[in-house]
């Protein structure tokens, strides 16, 4: 099984992303899904031992905080456009510490919020990025919740809209 690691934002940011996410799918005709950064992706075969381990390893953190930096964009259908957040010590240590879970993933970290998934020429990705950036308030956005998923890494709409949540974590304390 194919499982991600989410942070989701806190609110008001949450109300707001979901938002913007909503809109794009709509205008887009592309998959919905939560507002989240990823911080792992594995693979196991084992979904107890996946979830006692994810909570164990989860519940030193407290809510997060990242700096947005930027709306970026790229080829990846997963990565289409998306918000770019400046890298910071705890989310490192986040990743490091999740990479318990499956050490043989290969996930390259890169600290980011998707707001659509749907392939785009480049022309149309750089003129949504111009759009949007001004509307991402605030900059700085705080993330509250950790969650596990059951994923695909399908490029389809209908594969997203049935990704699962496994466990999920409050990080307030």
């Amino acid at each position: 099984m194919l499982f991600t690691i989410w942070l989701s934002p806190a609110q008001p940011s949450l109300l707001s992303l979901q938002g913007q996410i909503n809109h794009w799918a709509n205008l887009y005709e592309a998959p919905v899904f939560m507002p989240h950064m990823t911080v792992f992706v594995g693979s196991s075969d084992n979904v107890d031992n996946l979830k006692e381990v994810f909570t164990k390893t989860v519940t030193n953190f407290t809510p997060l905080q990242a700096s947005a930096s930027g709306i970026e964009h790229s080829d990846n259908y997963f990565k289409t456009l998306y918000i770019q957040f400046e890298n910071n010590e705890l989310l490192k240590k986040l990743n490091k510490q999740l990479h318990s879970l499956d050490n043989k993933s290969d996930y390259a970290f890169n600290p980011h919020l998707s707001l659509l998934y749907k392939q785009l020429d480049k022309k149309t990705k750089q003129q949504l990025a111009k759009e949007i950036w001004p509307t991402i308030e605030p900059k700085t956005i705080s993330f509250d919740k950790i969650q596990l998923l059951s994923v695909t890494d399908d490029e389809t709409k209908e594969a997203v809209e049935k990704w699962k949540i496994i466990e999920s974590y409050s990080l307030m304390r």
